[in-house]
């Protein structure tokens, strides 16, 4: 299952009803003690209430109720489930789906009770109808006599399978009418409690990160997967220890009899009443394990940051090693200001591994920051923004084209930036490009070519240009709001011509805008087919040929997915590919050959891959502009 939204009611500042739509990734982001913390609070609470639990002051103080509300509403649901021990049924069987056809649960809390605990509930699109609106709040005795009530035949019904009859009388009902409608349907009385601790066993694991957590080797959270690995290495040796806990035991019984014999010879009466025994089984588990530096110097006296990089991945270990004993197929991971502690550099490597992370079929990723450089990074649709109304109550937009200004505005940064771009005086041209890794490669080759060409813009050092990812889910938008009108920046698109061009109107929208901004594709079909082809055997250790790639129209990562393929399993370049957890080949080469080929680039290569001189031309029509020459080509 996966996380689709939360719903969270009298919940601290969350006074009114409010749905928020969770994405594989998610990140909220405006100012301290707007609400982003309590909305991965409050996922704590729904799915663990370890960490962070409910208590009397988490209704909302301007709220008469003391009643809380945290619901989670969950969609990619399993196609059979198994309510009881002899039979198998689904969700929508069982009519446990809201009107949209997700997993919808509630948690109401009464936080005016001595003890809190939640009633659960499903909202779900439930029949209604008299016989029909309670089947699952009843035991197996209490069915079978309604099946008799109803007069229903049962010969061809497994009397011991509660779904079953379930299904035989709402089939006998519907032919009148069940009355579906939207209502709550309890799970946590004697029988439907049953129900939800099978459901239970199908949700996401979830794993929260808190900004203000200890980052020593000696906090649990780092702890606890030391002592695990420990106690699994013991469980794998256990054989071995025995056959030593044997030698122990003869060697050290073979000492105390000799000691008694020599006792015996000075006090045989105390010797004769004495015996060997061992008072306890000897314990494996006393070993404790921690890291330490080249310098032998432990992780509880690094700096504050390699600590909490450090905390951070065992905290990603633990959580994974906890999702597979539960059986539970996705992992959700909430973290708080992955910024904190961390250099700039640390910041965008975090980030990248979040968004790598989140692209995994098996997890998603929720965090929160209010760093410019952190929110730069993220693909707009994954951002929330979080404010508050004249009541002082929080507003979360979504979805929402004010979004961006907002985000804009209020942190001094443009959407999805490589690096931080603010509203800073002398940014003259915004260079805008598909991907990070595109903007690694207009760097690169930036450098390599003004060693021949030094009159041209230097794209890594010039504060004059700055260049940015849009992401394909993300350009409509920014070519549509164009949020640098007026501002007198200029841009430069160049986006991949691909098979379908997809991107041609957004290419001319730009062109039309008549600024002096500009717009182009490739002339070859994708950044990646002006890799040199020797970089690209080197680095798949296949054998493509000048021939197979200097048509413009080939795909080169297609081929190279299709030479990769015919590795044997274990190669360690087809693992990369075709066996990675990320199930996209064509996004797999493409990662692979932009993190492994782009150090080893040269001009040698660009001038051999690109012989018309086409990266060239882009880096010259980026100093004109920069220059705003009436006479750029």
């Amino acid at each position: 299952m996966r996380l689709q939204s939360i719903i969270l009611e009298n919940f601290r500042a969350y006074k009114e009803k409010i749905t928020i739509e969770i994405g594989d990734l998610t990140a909220f982001i405006g100012k301290n003690d707007y609400g982003k913390s309590t909305i991965l609070e409050a996922l704590e609470i729904f799915f663990n209430s370890t960490l962070v639990k409910i208590d009397a002051d988490d209704p909302n103080k301007r709220s008469d109720s003391r009643k809380v509300r945290i619901g989670c509403c969950f969609d990619e649901l399993p196609n059979s489930i198994v309510l009881d021990e002899i039979s198998t049924t689904s969700l929508e069987q069982e009519f446990l789906l809201n009107e949209s056809g997700c997993l919808e649960i509630h948690k109401v809390f009464n936080c005016g009770a001595n003890r809190i605990s939640p009633k659960i509930f499903a909202i779900a699109n439930h029949p209604t109808a008299q016989n029909a609106n309670d089947l699952l709040q009843l035991k197996n005795t209490a069915l079978k006599n309604r099946l008799n009530e109803l007069g229903i035949d049962n010969h061809n019904i497994d009397r011991r399978s509660n779904p079953e009859i379930r299904q035989a009388i709402w089939n006998h009902i519907r032919h009148q009418d069940l009355e579906l409608q939207e209502v709550p349907i309890p799970l946590d009385t004697q029988e439907s409690r049953k129900i939800w601790e099978k459901i239970e066993r199908y949700l996401p694991a979830y794993a929260l990160f808190k900004a203000d957590r200890p980052s020593t080797d000696t906090d649990a959270e780092v702890q606890d997967p030391m002592k695990f690995a420990i106690r699994q290495a013991i469980k794998s040796v256990e054989s071995k220890l025995d056959e030593i806990k044997a030698e122990v035991r003869r060697e050290a019984l073979d000492v105390a009899n000799r000691t008694l014999q020599k006792l015996n010879e000075m006090a045989p009466e105390l010797s004769n009443e004495l015996n060997p025994t061992f008072s306890a089984e000897p314990r494996w588990d006393g070993f404790k394990l921690t890291f330490t530096g080249e310098d032998d110097i432990p992780i509880n006296k690094r700096g504050s940051g390699v600590r909490r990089l450090i905390l951070l991945n065992f905290f990603r270990a633990e959580a994974e090693r906890r999702a597979s004993e539960e059986n539970r197929p996705k992992v959700i991971y909430a973290v708080e200001e992955p910024e904190v502690s961390q250099h700039p550099e640390n910041q965008e490597m975090l980030v990248n591994a979040l968004l790598d992370l989140s692209s995994q079929d098996n997890h998603q990723v929720i965090l929160t920051t209010h760093v410019p450089r952190l929110a730069g990074l993220l693909p707009i649709e994954s951002i929330r923004h979080i404010s508050r109304n004249d009541e002082g109550l929080p507003i979360v937009r979504q979805h929402d084209e004010d979004v961006f200004k907002r985000v804009m505005n209020e942190l001094g940064v443009l959407p999805n930036p490589d690096e931080l771009v603010t509203k800073r005086d002398g940014l003259k041209l915004l260079i805008c490009v598909e991907g990070t890794s595109d903007v690694a490669f207009l760097k690169k080759v930036s450098c390599l070519i003004r060693k021949e060409y030094p009159e041209l813009s230097d794209l890594e050092s010039d504060a004059r240009v700055a260049v940015i990812p849009l992401y394909g889910t993300n350009l409509k938008t920014w070519v549509e709001n164009h949020y640098l009108r007026g501002t007198g920046v200029l841009e430069l698109h160049i986006y991949d011509r691909d098979e379908d061009n997809k991107y041609k109107s957004a290419k001319d929208k730009v062109n039309s805008r008549n600024d002096g901004s500009r717009a182009m594709l490739t002339e070859r079909l994708n950044i990646e087919s002006y890799f040199h082809v020797c970089l690209i055997n080197e680095v798949f250790q296949i054998n493509l040929n000048t021939e197979q790639t200097k048509d413009k129209d080939c795909d080169v990562i297609q081929l190279v997915v299709d030479e990769v393929k015919k590795k044997q399993k274990k190669h360690e370049i087809r693992k990369k590919v075709i066996e990675s957890s990320h199930k996209n080949w064509k996004a797999n080469a493409k990662k692979h050959l932009h993190t492994t080929a782009l150090d080893k680039l040269t001009l040698r290569h660009i001038e051999e891959a690109d012989p018309d001189g086409e990266i060239k031309g882009w880096l010259t029509l980026v100093t004109c502009l920069l220059e705003k020459s009436h006479s750029c080509p």
